[in-house]
């Protein structure tokens, strides 16, 4: 459950940005190829027809240069377009686009570069010979004069209609959007963080604490139980617990399971796990190769406290024991077969006398 909220919070940021990023960089970058064709389309009839000298009746070099005065206008916004074989070789293609103009589709294309540590969002377009560009951009033999003594008769000729010329290529700057997301997630992202972690948390305290006693619950010990390594496996059953619930109510029983739990955590390392199984019943798995001498001594430290521990609360007050039966657990054995050796040593000191432990094998 957990992973699907993560998930759609995830996913509903990730849309949110996308659809600004599409209205405010990818809009502004098409509007500007858009603006670029929307004048060599004005440009294309009219200025071939009026007395306009060459090359201000060229559609390509109008709509470059018209950008270019509107780029002026603007720092995070650029246009030009460029070929592999240009009329002019101030607009040759570089590399990357160059391997735009020589895959077998060439397309509109978008791509995200650094450059003076600022990034870029560029989009691609080809631009496809026509009819009216032949004038130009044919042979060199029917080329007009004034294009000829400008730009000599090596570049920019040899194209037929449907060619791909080259590239209409717009450029914005979006450090300022990506930045901007940035701080949209710090600003939302950490307290959305914030509150999954609080929620995970909660979630993970109620499959796997019990409510009652703090310790683990028997869900959590039966997730965890195959990773638990060697150590002392210890069942701690509190003494005639059935008594307490009949003659002083389930609230006082449930106090002395909680109780009993403080006193039971009190002895334990940061490395040892107390769980709960229900009702009275305890587990406590002490990690590592401890000492039987050094167990032993906590058992006996935590029996007498028990013992000469008055549980409830000052309106009653209940004396309580504990029965108490271990195994000690090799690295790779089977925790069940553990748990099966210990309750044997549990069972026998209860029919014995109780208060107190055994270990399996004793």
């Amino acid at each position: 459950m957990k992973y699907i909220i993560r998930f759609l919070i995830v996913a509903a940021i990730a849309m949110l940005v996308w659809m600004d990023f599409k209205v405010s960089a990818l809009s502004r970058v098409d509007t500007l190829i858009d603006f670029s064709q929307s004048i060599r389309n004005f440009t294309s009839m009219p200025i071939y027809s009026s007395n306009t000298h060459f090359p201000f009746n060229i559609p390509s070099y109008v709509t470059v240069h018209m950008t270019k005065e509107l780029n002026a206008l603007s720092d995070i916004a650029k246009y030009k377009e460029v070929s592999l074989n240009p009329t002019n070789l101030e607009n040759l293609a570089n590399e990357w686009e160059a391997s735009l103009l020589t895959s077998d589709k060439v397309s509109n294309a978008y791509r995200i570069y650094t450059k003076n540590s600022n990034i870029y969002l560029t989009r691609y377009d080809p631009i496809v010979v026509k009819s009216s560009c032949l004038q130009c951009h044919g042979s060199v033999d029917t080329a007009m004069a004034q294009r000829v003594d400008m730009y000599g008769r090596e570049n920019g000729f040899n194209y037929k209609v449907g060619d791909i010329y080259g590239l209409k290529v717009a450029s914005i700057d979006v450090t300022w959007f990506l930045l901007r997301y940035v701080g949209l997630a710090v600003l939302f992202g950490v307290p959305v963080a914030i509150l999954i972690n609080k929620y995970n948390r909660k979630l993970y305290v109620a499959m796997n604490i019990d409510a009652l006693s703090g310790a683990f619950n028997k869900n959590y010990f039966l997730k965890s139980k195959h990773t638990l390594g060697s150590g002392y496996f210890l069942l701690f059953d509190i003494d005639d617990f059935k008594q307490i619930n009949d003659k002083h109510g389930h609230q006082y029983g449930d106090m002395v399971i909680s109780q009993v739990c403080q006193i039971l955590k009190s002895y334990c390392r940061d490395s040892d796990q107390l769980f709960r199984f229900g009702g009275e019943e305890f587990a406590l798995f002490i990690q590592g190769e401890e000492s039987n001498l050094r167990v032993k001594e906590i058992l006996n430290s935590t029996l007498n406290e028990i013992r000469q521990t008055s549980f409830g609360n000052d309106q009653v007050q209940i004396m309580v024991t504990v029965s108490i039966g271990g195994c000690y657990k090799e690295e790779e054995q089977h925790i069940d077969e553990v748990m099966s050796k210990s309750d044997k040593a549990l069972y026998k000191i209860k029919r014995t006398g109780k208060d107190n432990y055994l270990f399996h094998g004793d």
